[in-house]
């Protein structure tokens, strides 16, 4: 029958007969779809967020609505130099710059030990061990991730990632160098082509789920997107295993009307079906071990990111010997194990951990978002953030039992309604660290007529709060309302407001007057002007956060319930 051969015709096409090439084709069938379907959840996830954020509202607030063109004054607040910070707050500072690169440094070593038990396994399974100068070559090679677990946990600013990766490949460069002089025969690029053949594709693959728009949701879509293609690809490897098999399968479905290529895609279907129920229990299995506190978010893409490399790394194994590939896994283990010992030795911040909470526009966007990125890979060390959920962020910040609870449809339960289920949040607000001595971010899903109740309470349970105002106008009636709220609620000194050149700034002091004679107080406002987010930038806004986490008493602070 043509309609049968059709089928078969397209299982081989579609399915490789090699184990490398199924490999292969498996991974990155499940990575190329891992950032469209990403992204399309998250937009999804934030349109339903917004929506929900407005519900029992009378009229969409102008502020939301996007920021508007205005004619602005010249500037009121300028960039001054931080005032000398007292011991306490000088030592929380230095622990937030320090400890994201002794983090960084846990990675580090764990990724060099599992380069160096890659190069052990690589060099035995091929025989060719050749001599120190080749140990080096492949260990660096194979410590290439370091640099991308380096970017995501400790260096925010790009300049300092394009340095670190310039470091690398020179590194690398020299290497090729050093063993082209010991082996005539050799090129100088040998290192770089090699660092291509192992590094280049992964490298290129895990642009789909290590892309900061999807980086919060990508490793778990990619856990059950592998497993949906693993289903599919099996089911089709064994139906296409025999003439018998593929008749007993492909017949029915031809009975039912389906033509050669809805039979192919019916008996695919069923196998990524059966195996979505695998990846959904694995998802589920990564909720209940973050929801303990076994993972984080951090934790959970970086393994993500590891096991590609290793998958990557260790394909070459197939070809040397049958059963080469059983040892790829061991470097894998290695570098949990060191991971582990490292992090542990680093240890959580051994101070009072101090909370903040952030407050912003939700109109600010793609600055809203850059400055959000550099401020938790530094302030999460030391401790947690707490913000009023919005479309803005929830890319950034929806976590795996948030993310769950979307996908099947009780989003909703995580919405403050009233007092009652607000208390039961504050009860649940996570302020310990992690496994990894990370803080977590304490995200509360208001809507339209509750966040009011609930900013009053925050702000009280915080050492700490940024008030982002880039591009405030009179038309962030929220925004206006905040600021009134701090000025009545708690001591200045505990408020860092934001500001840039988009900022209507004689509508902010105005405010600020407005507030003072509110709130009863005549403290000059803490300002830092931040119109480019570069490191020297960044140190300051640090400086001042670190000072006004120090309470006038510890009293002043209300304690989660």
């Amino acid at each position: 029958m043509a309609w049968f051969e059709d089928v078969r015709s397209g299982i081989e096409d579609i399915v490789p007969s090699a184990l490398p090439g199924a490999i292969i084709l498996v991974v990155l069938l499940a990575a190329a779809a891992t950032y469209p379907v990403s992204w399309a959840i998250l937009a999804v996830y934030g349109r339903a967020v917004r929506r929900s954020m407005r519900k029992r509202s009378q009229a969409e607030t102008p502020a939301e609505a996007g920021r508007r063109p205005i004619a602005m004054a010249p500037a009121m607040f300028a960039a001054v130099a931080v005032p000398a910070l007292t011991d306490d707050a000088a030592g929380l500072a230095r622990e937030m710059r320090r400890r994201p690169w002794q983090a960084a440094g846990a990675y580090a070593l764990a990724g060099i030990a599992y380069a160096a038990a890659m190069t052990v396994v690589m060099l035995t399974a091929t025989a060719s061990w050749g001599g120190p100068i080749r140990f080096a070559v492949m260990t660096v090679v194979f410590a290439w991730p370091v640099l991308l677990t380096t970017g995501i946990v400790a260096a925010p600013a790009r300049s300092t990632r394009v340095a670190l990766g310039a470091a690398y490949f020179v590194g690398v460069f020299v290497l090729g160098a050093v063993g082209v002089a010991g082996n005539p025969e050799g090129s100088v690029f040998g290192a770089l082509l090699l660092w291509a053949l192992y590094n280049g594709p992964a490298t290129i693959l895990l642009l789909a789920f290590l892309s900061r728009r999807i980086r919060a949701v990508g490793p778990l879509v990619f856990v059950f997107l592998l497993l949906a293609v693993i289903g599919a690809n099996l089911i089709l490897t064994a139906v296409g295993a025999s003439e018998g098999s593929l008749r007993t399968a492909a017949t029915p479905l031809f009975n039912l009307g389906l033509g050669a290529t809805g039979a192919f895609l019916a008996i695919a279907g069923a196998g990524a079906l059966l195996f979505a129920v695998l990846g959904w229990g694995a998802l589920v299995w990564i909720r209940r071990r973050y929801e303990s506190k076994a993972l984080s978010d951090e934790s959970v893409t970086l393994g993500a990111m590891w096991l590609i490399f290793m998958l990557a790394h260790s394909i070459g194994l197939l070809f040397e010997a049958p059963f080469a590939i059983l040892a790829g896994p061991i470097p894998f283990v290695v570098f949990v194990v060191v991971n582990h010992v490292a992090l542990a030795a680093v240890g959580p911040y051994r101070g009072v951990p101090p909370r903040l909470l952030l407050l912003r526009s939700f109109s600010i966007g793609a600055d809203g978002e850059r400055l959000f990125d550099a401020l938790e890979k530094h302030w999460r060390r030391v401790g947690s953030i707490q913000m009023i959920a919005g479309y803005d962020l929830a890319s950034r910040t929806v976590e795996p039992h948030e993310f769950l609870d979307f996908v099947s449809g009780r989003l909703a339960r995580r919405f403050i309604d009233g007092p009652e289920s607000f208390e039961r949040r504050l009860r649940e607000m996570d302020t310990a660290p992690d496994r990894d001595g990370r803080f977590r971010i304490n995200d509360f899903f208001c809507y339209d007529d509750t966040w009011r109740m609930v900013l009053s309470t925050l702000v009280r349970h915080s050492h700490a709060v940024l008030m982002d105002l880039r591009g405030f106008t009179r038309d962030n009636a929220g925004c206006i309302f905040e600021i009134h709220e701090l000025f009545r609620t708690v001591p200045l000194k505990q408020v860092v407001f934001v500001v840039n050149g988009d900022t209507d700034e004689p509508m902010l002091q105005e405010t600020f007057r407005a507030a003072s004679l509110t709130g009863g107080t005549a403290v000059e406002p803490r300002v830092c002007r931040l119109d480019v987010l570069q490191p020297r930038a960044m140190r300051a806004l640090l400086d001042m956060l670190a000072e006004a986490a120090q309470p006038v008493s510890t009293s002043s602070i209300a304690q989660p319930r």
